[in-house]
């Protein structure tokens, strides 16, 4: 019986360290890609994006800013938006607030005032929460007929010139269905978990998003800091409430229409990371299921797709960290029912465990330190220390992100209802 058990261990263990190397060879390959194309380089349309917009050029934009229940963030995030540079009676602002506490009558306050000054800014309000926040944008797009949509999360904070800059190359390349910027991060007090976080977020978008797009591959937009021309999220379907990341689940299908994206190192919007480790949590859970969500449905779609094989295989790559933290949770679980019915002897499992920890630490050093030292974060004792201490956290995390995920997988209607991260308001400190 020992040994069947035994056997059955291993081979689900073996699983587990693949889908591992899946994902470690994916964040090889991202950083391989940024490596090839990204030395002096800032986007296709660098010479467009520092070039400002002239008036009688500028096109109408709508900004919407999903809220809920974001009474530190709200005040921020409306007037960062209200001190874009752009002209006034071209620029229509939507509070999207689903808010069931004061953040509403803190927004109508507001709302109210700038509109006294001239601001064209709307407090949306609906009757229900549905589709979260897939749904509120998608109800503000009937309320305006604007060619191009912005978006921004409430927490981030936009640099006065974003829009011209994000506009440039948007409106210079029409074959071009969004543009997303770095975005860069802030949190209330600095800690262990919001310095691992900025790490991995740096590494991101520096390396992934940067490598990815300057090869002409997919990559995502990340549910903020972006503009989209209205025609290609029509064109697309529309946002869709399915998945809880309705940004990847978008993404996906405008790629396999036949569309691209541009990406911006510059300027980048500022946003929040949680500060302590059980919001992160919450955040992880969601992205990990609404990952998990969009690879279950759109998996037979993205092999059947009219695209280079290359392109595919970057879609397909771009949802494999959907299957990091269940792989990570199994090898572990493996791991200790192997030990104990070996009765302690963890030798047949040691040229397993220094493969993985060999390639994972590789992977990470290759895609944290390059954007570690273009931006400056700090020394490369605190870097050093910094890629030691995040492997604890991430093994913390796997366990609830790996059933957050298997409950994604069954269609688990709890896995359907967008948990927000709650905002402290750091960035308006």
């Amino acid at each position: 019986m020992n040994t069947w058990l035994l056997l059955l261990n291993d081979v689900i263990g073996k699983f587990a360290v693949l889908g591992m190397m899946l994902v470690g060879g994916h964040y090889i390959w991202s950083t391989y890609l940024y490596f090839r194309v990204a030395h002096g380089k800032r986007g296709p349309s660098a010479d467009i994006a520092n070039q400002r917009i002239a008036l009688e050029d500028c096109p109408h934009v709508l900004l919407q800013i999903p809220v809920f229940n974001e009474p530190n963030a709200v005040e921020g995030a409306l007037m960062s938006a209200v001190g874009l540079e752009w002209p006034r009676d071209r620029l229509t602002i939507q509070l999207l607030d689903d808010s069931d506490d004061e953040t509403t009558e803190i927004a109508a306050a507001l709302t109210e005032k700038l509109r006294s000054e001239g601001h064209d800014v709307v407090h949306v309000r609906r009757e229900h929460r549905g589709g979260f926040k897939a749904g509120a944008m998608a109800h503000g797009l009937t309320l305006s007929d604007a060619p191009y949509i912005a978006v921004a999360d409430a927490d981030f904070r936009l640099p006065p010139e974003w829009l011209h800059a994000t506009l440039g190359p948007l409106m210079a390349d029409p074959t071009a269905a969004f543009c997303q910027c770095r975005l860069d991060f802030t949190a209330a007090r600095e800690t262990l978990t919001s310095r691992i976080q900025q790490l991995a977020m740096d590494a991101h978008f520096v390396v992934e998003q940067a490598g990815r797009a300057w090869s002409d591959l997919p990559f995502q937009f990340n549910g903020t800091g972006g503009v989209w021309r209205r025609d290609a999220i029509e064109a697309a379907g529309g946002w869709d409430d399915a998945t809880i990341t309705e940004d990847l689940d978008l993404i996906i299908r405008v790629k396999t229409s036949g569309r691209h994206g541009l990406f911006l190192m510059d300027p980048a919007p500022t946003g929040e990371v949680p500060e302590d480790f059980s919001t992160w949590q919450v955040q992880q859970e969601r992205w990990s299921a609404g990952t998990a969500q969009v690879l279950s449905r759109t998996f037979s779609h993205i092999i059947e797709a009219d695209l280079p094989l290359r392109s595919r295989i970057a879609l397909l790559s771009m949802l494999s960290p959907a299957v990091f933290f269940p792989s990570l949770a199994v090898g572990i679980i493996t791991l200790i029912i192997g030990t104990v019915l070996r009765e302690g002897d963890m030798f047949f499992y040691w040229i397993e465990i220094t493969f993985v920890m060999a390639t994972a630490l590789f992977a990470v050093i290759a895609i944290t330190l390059p954007p570690y030292l273009r931006l400056k974060r700090g020394s490369i004792g605190r870097y050093l220390q910094l890629t030691l201490l995040a492997p604890f956290l991430y093994v913390r995390l796997a366990l609830a992100n790996a059933l957050a995920v298997a409950k994604a997988g069954t269609g688990a209607e709890s896995m359907r209802e967008f948990k927000r991260t709650p905002k402290s308001g750091a960035t308006d400190m």
